[in-house]
């Protein structure tokens, strides 16, 4: 899952950063990685609304209950958050002025079984806008 923090909820952008994580997870060697829309779909089936519903053990239980069903159940969880930041200058008689935003993506390895994170990682890039 990922849930976007921050000036802008960058719905147009997920698809992408998505796509982009699971390039990475099925790339790096040791993990299987489930489709999203099958966990998607087992989200539905146990009415779960926001990802991190799956933080209660009740609801990952449930969760974990019913992808075991259709494929073999996930041992960890992947559950990431996006965030930015803007900061504003004006210019001065040799300048113009800006307008940066930073944005942030974190991603944490969660144990399914028990809810514990397992690893964190973070990335970084800033824009600059010049009016």
């Amino acid at each position: 899952g990922l849930e976007t923090k921050g000036a802008e909820e960058l719905r147009d952008q997920l698809p992408a950063i998505y796509e982009q994580i699971e390039e990475i997870l099925v790339n790096s060697g040791p993990f299987v990685v489930q489709s999203r829309k099958a966990v998607d779909r087992a989200r539905q089936e146990v009415g779960l609304r926001e990802i991190d519903d799956l933080f209660i053990q009740k609801n990952r239980d449930m969760f974990m209950g019913v992808m075991g069903r259709d494929s073999q159940a996930p041992d960890i969880l992947v559950y990431g958050t996006t965030t930015t930041q803007t900061t504003e200058s004006s210019g001065g008689m040799f300048s113009r002025d800006t307008k940066e935003r930073r944005y942030s993506l974190s991603l944490e390895m969660i144990d399914a079984a028990t809810g514990t994170i397992l690893s964190k990682v973070s990335g970084k890039q800033e824009i600059e806008y010049k009016k």
